[in-house]
């Protein structure tokens, strides 16, 4: 089972603004077994969680984050806060009355960044030296891998651990959605409300088992990891057994990467090819209007074969790139991690997998986002730096940012006509875009796409494009009309009208 063991919520912690139910939602997206929620010095009502758990069919656990003299430090087992625990040592001696557990949370945070408001350098810190900190001698674990410490301190946390022979954990220490499973804990038995306590003892039989016991008889159990962990950004594992790949239970976008060795059919209706090549030549990403099945999305596939794979405009370096196109069918649970890519587990260690828009802006390609208004809000927030002077992708997951290839560029799509006013793209979105604007072609145009798709005789082709349009059109592009595309998939069911 894999659990995200370090999450704060806005019901319990002033510094998140990361509700319960929405983490239950993305945490279930995201394919993780439950999660312990450890607000700041608070504990959770055990009935409350217990509702939340029954009413989503989640795994949701209690923990606390304590504030102590030796640093913060995760804790499982108490109920409530109790008073003069923000000493370690008086915490170790309440949560051993419980039967709990002690995990130091980011052991060594900003241990080696410089104190610009003083003046002062880190203090040079040696494995040894971290080893023989107080806090070390009264916990049961170590977070190795946490979601707001950089990989140094990630690292370091590691060798201390391992030196020290202590249970290593992972958690996202996350405060909004965009963290949640960022690093998460793999445990090889079943975890659930009713499995039986063990007390802490039974560590120090098992060399190199961490044992936790919750007073709700929760049963947390992990493997020491090898030293061939992966500690970079990604999921903490802690289990020498083979891993199961999670690509399958994580809600994926749809994703097309196109090869264009052949050209696509399209016929120009105005100057659309003219201003998509300017658009393109000044690097201006683009955004077209229309409703559904009026030829967006071929007109993309057209435009991106002319530039990447006809000799008259596609040069050396565009005619090498493989996928020239890489289209996503956006839905409305595609997040900000699906377009920019998440670690996944992989045998006995994470692998960072770029996501669409990051291939693309890697290898030069244009990345379409079919219907962007279905997908989540984050999503357009981080395209905006992709869109302006800057042209870069901020990887917040790896602590990267990527400048686009000079040849990538952003395509957008959406029905202005049938959504609502609430899914709308912003003004501040949409003015960074050149738009181009579609409708269902003239009757002429219908009847030559429609006897070249479906191959029938132009004028069984005519015959649908009049008398199935005059059916269906209602004047406007908010209303239900018959598409161009219907007309071409209608073909093998037509039949000589009355």
């Amino acid at each position: 089972m894999i659990l995200d063991l370090h999450i704060h919520t806005s019901w319990n912690s002033a510094d998140s603004n990361l509700s319960p139910i929405e983490l239950i939602r993305e945490a279930k997206r995201l394919g993780l077994d439950g999660v312990v929620v450890t607000e700041h010095d608070r504990g959770w009502d055990r009935f409350r969680a217990r509702e939340l758990a029954a009413e989503h069919d989640f795994l949701f656990l209690r923990g606390m984050e304590v504030s102590t003299d030796l640093g913060h430090i995760l804790v499982c087992g108490l109920e409530e806060y109790v008073s003069g625990i923000q000493r370690a040592e008086k915490l170790r001696q309440v949560v051993d009355e419980v039967g709990g557990i002690m995990i130091a949370a980011h052991p060594f945070r900003r241990a080696f960044t410089p104190d610009f408001r003083h003046g002062k350098e880190p203090t040079p810190l040696t494995l040894a030296e971290a080893a023989r900190r107080p806090i070390f001698a009264l916990l049961d674990g170590v977070e190795v891998c946490n979601g707001g410490s950089v990989d140094r301190e990630n690292k370091f946390a590691m060798q201390v651990c391992d030196y020290l022979g202590l249970t290593p954990t992972g958690g996202s220490d996350a405060h909004s959605e965009l963290g949640i499973g960022c690093y998460a804990t793999q445990f090889d038995d079943p975890i659930s409300h009713g499995s039986r306590c063990h007390c802490r003892a039974e560590t120090t039989a098992l060399p190199g088992d961490g044992v936790a016991a919750h007073r709700d008889g929760l049963l947390l159990r992990t493997q020491h990891p090898g030293r061939e962990i992966s500690t970079h950004r990604g999921m903490a594992l802690m289990s020498r057994m083979d891993a199961p790949e999670t690509s399958a239970t994580l809600a994926v976008p749809a994703v097309e990467a196109h090869t264009l060795q052949q050209a696509p059919y399209y016929l120009p209706l105005a100057d659309e090819v003219e201003v998509f090549l300017a658009a393109y030549a000044a690097r201006l990403p683009v955004l077209l209007k229309g409703p559904t099945g009026c030829g967006k999305t071929r007109f993309v596939e057209y435009m991106a074969y002319v530039l990447y794979r006809q000799p008259e405009y596609a040069t050396d370096e565009r005619l090498a790139v493989s996928m020239p196109l890489i289209t996503v069918a956006c839905r409305e649970d595609l997040s900000a991690s699906d377009l920019v890519g998440r670690y996944l587990l992989a045998g006995e260690e994470t692998v960072w997998i770029d996501g669409p828009l990051t291939r693309a802006v890697c290898t030069g390609a244009i990345c379409y986002l079919d219907e962007i208004v279905e997908a989540r809000k984050d999503t357009t927030v981080l395209m905006h730096a992709l869109t302006d002077h800057r042209r870069i992708l901020p990887v917040e997951k790896r602590s990267v940012i990527l400048n686009a290839h000079e040849n990538f560029l952003l395509v957008l799509s959406y029905n202005p006509g049938y959504q609502s006013v609430l899914k709308d793209l912003k003004p501040s979105t949409r003015q960074r875009f050149v738009s181009l604007a579609f409708d269902y072609p003239p009757h002429d145009h219908e009847t030559r796409i429609i006897a070249h798709e479906s191959g029938v005789d132009p004028d069984i082709a005519a015959d649908l494009a009049t008398s199935v349009r005059r059916c269906g059109t209602c004047g406007t592009i908010a209303s239900r009309r018959v598409s161009t595309r219907l007309l071409v998939y209608a073909e093998p069911t037509h039949r000589p009208w009355d």
